[in-house]
């Protein structure tokens, strides 16, 4: 490899490809050549021979666990009408953080229940073996790093860490303890399935563009290497928000504030051969070299899956793509006590919830009664189409 494809590579992570690695991979596999491709630009762009050497072992494993032979035809006739979930795990509340144990039981007993936030007494009975993908979301995803051996199914990560201090994050443990925790879980999983997540950005006179600025460079610093993706959103004004906003002390964002952080976030995540994207925004930031890709994308779902997925029916017509995933948590249960949270609105409802957790309880929060309905929740694909 010469110095101009060293400085391809570097200027597009994530993008480049070595055409004899495409002819190396080609030979004996029935796949596309623009799938091959996209895997050697997810797990083969560098020229550390050693990381090349791993990517093409994962890439192997990826198309033997989700290509098959034309003669398997018949087989995959009867894969599609499988039953197919994604397990969002969780955006209502931080269950790594304080109910892992309470996950880690529901996983042994093979099912989780979850109630309708707006008809309290119909319950939804999600089972385990439906499920084809987990994607946990956490601020502190130290309380399951010894147990990812437990976990059947495949997983992501997506880890937030901003820079706040404890006037807007009373509860959330040390930033070094998280990364160091990330660290360790990108060496178990792979950094390509561990993303963080900056957000969501405010500004204010404590916590101006600058201070971002510099943060952003620390913390990509620190996790130079462990991952490959970060994708950042703004604040917005959730009730909430509103709520504390003499806390927040936070300014409307000026186009000048857009160009300095995209401009900034994307060269700092450039010199780290980091991707940098936001997350549900008006402003996407890609004139700036941001990306312009869903948090958890068709393509990545079904390289992981082999199967297809509906988009997100709960944002269809926003600005979200993502592919449609069932949420496990319950809203006005996180004990981080954020200011800017959307999912915590009454803090005295937080602390009775958690008063009512049960480890041993099929729910989050509380026990099922005699009054409550009971329905198996269930997606499967029939054809090209979804059904629930």
């Amino acid at each position: 490899m010469d110095e101009f494809d060293r400085k391809v590579i570097a200027a597009f992570p994530g993008k480049s490809v070595r055409k004899d690695l495409t002819a190396l991979m080609k030979k004996g596999a029935n796949v596309p050549t623009y799938v091959l491709e996209y895997l050697l630009g997810m797990y083969c762009a560098t020229d550390d021979e050693e990381t090349i050497k791993v990517g093409l072992e994962k890439i192997k494993r990826i198309l033997s666990e989700n290509y098959v032979r034309p003669d398997q035809s018949d087989y995959v006739k009867s894969k599609i009408k499988e039953e197919i979930m994604i397990l969002n795990v969780s955006g209502r509340t931080d269950i790594i953080a304080f109910y892992t144990q309470w996950f880690l039981n529901r996983l042994d007993e093979g099912f989780v229940d979850v109630r309708n936030p707006f008809n309290p007494n119909l319950v939804s009975r999600i089972n385990f073996n439906d499920i084809d993908l987990i994607l946990f979301c956490t601020k502190n995803p130290i309380p399951i790093v010894n147990d990812l051996d437990k976990i059947p199914k495949p997983f992501l990560f997506h880890v937030t860490i901003t820079p706040y201090k404890n006037d807007i994050e009373p509860y959330v443990p040390s930033k070094t303890k998280v990364i160091e925790a990330v660290k360790e879980i990108s060496k178990q999983i792979g950094k390509e399935n561990i993303v963080i997540r900056y957000d969501p950005i405010f500004i204010s006179d404590k916590y101006p563009i600058e201070y971002h600025i510099k943060a952003f460079e620390k913390l990509l610093s620190l996790l130079n290497g462990y991952v490959n993706k970060i994708i950042i959103s703004f604040l917005d004004e959730y009730k909430n928000v509103l709520k504390n906003k003499n806390i927040l002390q936070y300014k409307t964002l000026t186009e000048k504030d857009y160009e300095q952080i995209g401009i900034n976030f994307s060269a700092i995540a450039k010199n780290y051969n980091m991707t940098v994207q936001t997350c549900f925004e008006d402003r996407n930031l890609t004139e700036y070299g941001f990306i312009k890709e869903d948090c958890l994308f068709h393509e990545l779902a079904y390289y992981l899956t082999g199967k297809k997925y509906k988009s997100w029916k709960s944002r269809k017509g926003e600005k979200c793509n993502c592919v449609e995933m069932v949420d496990i948590g319950v809203y006005n249960t996180c004990k981080h006590f954020c200011k800017y949270c959307y999912a915590n609105y009454n803090e005295n409802k937080v602390n009775n919830n958690t008063l009512n957790h049960n480890s041993n309880s099929s729910l989050i929060t509380g026990t099922i009664t005699d009054k409550d309905t009971i329905k198996v929740r269930k997606i499967w694909q029939n054809g090209n189409n979804m059904i629930k």
